[in-house]
């Protein structure tokens, strides 16, 4: 999880490389595929021959227009199209079924939901989760970074509960 707007981009870069070189035999990623730090983990962790899966957090359809550069939108198929697998998170329950509706707020949940619910699925499914962006949780944003390291906070709180699965070590 990270910021779609990157600074110092070389940096995070050489950190993911060294993540990556140091973890062992190649594995998987679970990515959202967003522009920034999703697509730059992701493109790595290709070329150190992991296998990537993509979790979208909404059909794919209506996803593709939250990019909003024809160049992250090119580099964003592109990646999806070397993904090992793609899972689409359902609409949540009380979004109207029409989807141009999900960008408004209807019974409370709105397109921030779909990204919240994708925090969600990557804590519950990821033991070790990258975070890329700049640390501050003062605000966190429905379905942003900080929402999801909050979440990740809490899964690792209970990390020695027998049923509790999931997120076991956070890098920043």
């Amino acid at each position: 999880s990270g910021h779609r707007r990157l600074g110092q981009r070389a940096m995070a870069n050489l950190k993911c490389k060294n993540f990556f070189a140091a973890s062992g035999p190649p594995s998987v990623l679970l990515s959202g595929l967003a522009e920034g730090a999703d697509q730059l983990v992701a493109e790595i962790a290709l070329e150190s021959s992991w296998r990537v899966e993509a979790i979208l957090p909404m059909p794919l359809a209506e996803y593709e227009k939250d990019f909003t550069y024809a160049a992250a939108l090119a580099r964003f198929r592109a990646l999806l199209a070397r993904c090992h697998r793609i899972i689409e998170i359902p609409l949540a329950s009380a979004v109207d079924r029409d989807i141009h509706t999900i960008s408004t707020p209807r019974d409370g949940v709105t397109r921030e939901q779909q990204y919240r619910n994708l925090g969600r699925y990557l804590v519950e499914y990821t033991q070790t989760m990258l975070l890329l962006w700049d640390g501050d949780v003062s605000a966190p944003k429905p379905g942003g970074t900080a929402e999801v390291k909050l979440m990740c906070d809490a899964a690792l709180a209970r990390q020695d509960d027998p049923e509790c699965h999931g997120v076991r070590r956070v890098i920043h």
